[in-house]
């Protein structure tokens, strides 16, 4: 009997070191998983920063500062500098209107006072509607070749080149270059050149002293009367006119300094005709009506280029 009992004890105390041992190893799982729960949440919190930062990044990239190692976009650099404009005085051509294949001059001229003009830049240019603008020629201030006055300013070129461009209105440009500007300044003229006239028939016609000619058709059944000049300088007028006394056209016999000063006038000028050693030619129409005569006014108009291109200086 003894012994049943103490084997019962022994198994008893047995039992209860067992349940003790699960009762502390539930206790050590508890305290085990409270680590691991607390090691969960810092990773997340770690995550949240991280996800903020490309936003950071983002919004200063967005404020226009350029990324370290990179240079500001050029479109950040500006200047205030305007470039300088320059102009022309005025410009002019006689005769605007010139019948193809004359001998006639066209003299080009323009007066520029700008100081930053590079004077030696002068270029007449031949601009067609498709193609590249063509130079006929340099203007000059030195009163050579049909510059008048030397440094007065007023600059010209004098071309017998122009009658051979394409019939019709023919764009032209004259190009001047200054200082401090990559940019030519340019000003467009324009010169209609009309098919030339069968003068076969026609009567030449003179002055009294014989120092111009010029062929009109015969049938205008024109006259002249002279009278001497207005301004100083201008020698004479000739007018030609019909028996009544109206009047077409006139011819006008300058000196040379007479004809400078003259272009710098306002208001309509004579149309350069051309230029001996001692005398400059030039022509003015007349606004008179042209009524109950031989040749109407239509006809006289459109011949007037070509009756133009007879003139020749004796």
């Amino acid at each position: 009997m003894k012994t049943q009992k103490l084997l019962l004890s022994i198994s008893a105390l047995l039992v209860l070191l067992v349940a003790g041992g699960m009762w502390l190893r539930g206790q050590d799982a508890r305290v085990l998983l409270q680590p691991q729960s607390s090691a969960s949440t810092a990773p997340s919190s770690i995550l949240s920063q991280q996800s903020v930062q490309p936003r950071q990044a983002s919004a200063s990239a967005s404020s226009g500062v350029p990324a370290e190692g990179h240079a500001p976009p050029p479109h950040q650099e500006s200047s205030t500098a305007s470039p300088a404009t320059h102009s022309m005085d005025w410009v002019s051509i006689t005769p605007p209107v010139l019948a193809y294949g004359a001998s006639n001059p066209v003299v080009v001229t323009a007066q520029i006072t700008d100081e930053a003009l590079i004077r030696s830049s002068l270029n007449l240019l031949y601009v067609p509607k498709n193609g590249t603008p063509q130079i006929i020629g340099p203007l000059n201030d030195d009163g050579v070749n049909g510059d008048l006055v030397a440094g007065d300013r007023i600059f010209t070129i004098v071309s017998s080149s122009l009658a051979h461009l394409p019939i019709g209105l023919d764009n032209l440009a004259i190009s001047a270059a200054f200082a401090g500007t990559l940019v030519r300044t340019q000003s467009a003229l324009s010169i209609d050149i009309v098919p030339q006239a069968q003068t076969s028939g026609w009567l030449s016609m003179s002055d009294s002293q014989n120092v111009f000619s010029i062929k009109l058709p015969s049938t205008w059944n024109l006259k002249t009367t002279e009278s001497a000049g207005d301004a100083p300088g201008e020698i004479k007028d000739v007018d030609f006119e019909f028996p009544d006394g109206t009047s077409v056209f006139s011819i006008s016999v300058y000196t040379p300094g007479a004809w400078a000063s003259l272009q710098s006038q306002d208001g309509p000028l004579p149309a350069y005709l051309g230029q001996n050693s001692k005398y400059v030619f030039g022509e003015s129409d007349h606004q008179d009506p042209i009524t109950g005569q031989s040749v109407t006014e239509d006809v006289i108009l459109q011949l007037m280029p070509q009756v133009m291109a007879t003139f020749k200086a004796n």
